[in-house]
């Protein structure tokens, strides 16, 4: 890479800032040369797997591929790292050429924890911006009602883990503040948790993120019920395409179901959910809603209601509460 390609990625911290500088600066893009040479290598992997495929959802189904990347690769936030397994039956891995006895020694770069390892797997639960490291006096600053879906206003982008992360104002910004604001962001690097203006900023006090959040957080669900949210992203990930369509079962006993991608699925996520229908196990329709008092449907009865056909009481002498033969509905949760 070109000393002026390291000056520009320097200043570009996620894919997405990456690929949009590439479409303004041709020395970023990579020629289709340097692109089939990439896909000669892929191929030692799986044969099958050509240009076209680059989609995580594509790229989840390739068996050869995902078998590679789980046994030889380790993915972390701030790194990617590779290894070779010095397996001679494994065609793919070259043969080591330093000595036996050092390639033994090596192994993935083990992630800071603040113990002593003892040789045993690390994880990244000690990275600061995995932590939740608001206060809350942080959290709780904002007045209540501040974080609401009609009070959101832009969106913006983490710079570590590329999620969208929603922007609040109480009042929508004047023409000369929007102008302001746009100019801040532009050498704004806003990553989740932080603060988004400098505290001496005169808008400081007017606009907001949520401060509870890390990289880890899913996505706001006052996103999803944005009346101008531009489109549908996963929950987990924040990842807009291959999402899922929810199983009908599920459709049935939710309310709210909200979206889910291919790649968190194959992970070990399920769809996120919210409120519960609930059911008339006498007829099977179901109810939404709190409706325990409600009266029965004309011409059904329900099963703590008595027979009245042969009971004529005498109206002059008895007059019955308003409850003494009130239907009742009962209701079950699935």
């Amino acid at each position: 890479m070109s000393n002026e390609s390291e000056d520009i990625f320097q200043k570009l911290y996620t894919l997405d800032s990456i690929r949009k500088e590439a479409q303004k600066n041709s020395i970023l893009k990579s020629s289709e040369e340097e692109i089939d040479e990439f896909f000669e290598i892929i191929a030692r992997i799986d044969t099958e797997l050509d240009k076209s495929m680059t989609t995580m959802n594509q790229l989840q189904k390739r068996k050869l591929y995902q078998n590679f990347i789980k046994s030889h690769c380790r993915f972390r936030n701030y790194m990617f790292q590779i290894i070779k397994c010095n397996k001679h039956e494994y065609k793919i891995c070259k043969k080591v050429r330093m000595p036996q006895e050092d390639f033994q020694t090596l192994s993935f770069i083990l992630d800071p924890e603040p113990l002593e390892n003892g040789n045993k797997p690390t994880s990244e639960k000690f990275r600061l911006s995995a932590m939740n490291i608001s206060t809350n006096e942080e959290i709780n600053e904002k007045k209540p009602g501040q974080f609401i879906n009609s009070k959101i206003r832009y969106t913006i982008l983490c710079e570590h883990c590329g999620k969208m992360r929603c922007v609040y104002s109480n009042t929508n910004l004047t023409n000369k503040e929007e102008v302001k604001f746009q100019s801040t962001l532009d050498g704004l690097c806003y990553t989740c948790g932080s603060q988004l203006l400098p505290e001496d900023h005169e808008l400081s006090d007017q606009i907001s993120v949520r401060l509870n959040f890390t990289c880890d957080s899913p996505i706001e669900a006052t996103y999803f019920s944005w009346r101008l949210k531009k489109f549908e992203v996963c929950y987990w990930c924040g990842e807009s395409e291959s999402l899922i369509e929810p199983l009908d079962i599920l459709k049935d006993e939710w309310k709210i179901i909200y979206p889910l991608c291919g790649f968190c699925k194959n992970n070990g996520k399920t769809w996120h959910k919210r409120t519960q229908k609930k059911f008339i196990s006498s007829n099977n329709d179901s109810e939404e809603g709190n409706n325990e008092g409600s009266k029965n449907k004309k011409g059904k009865k329900s099963l703590c209601e008595p027979d009245l056909g042969s009971f004529e009481p005498d109206l002059g002498s008895f007059e019955p509460g308003l409850g003494s033969f009130e239907s009742h509905l009962i209701l079950i949760f699935v």
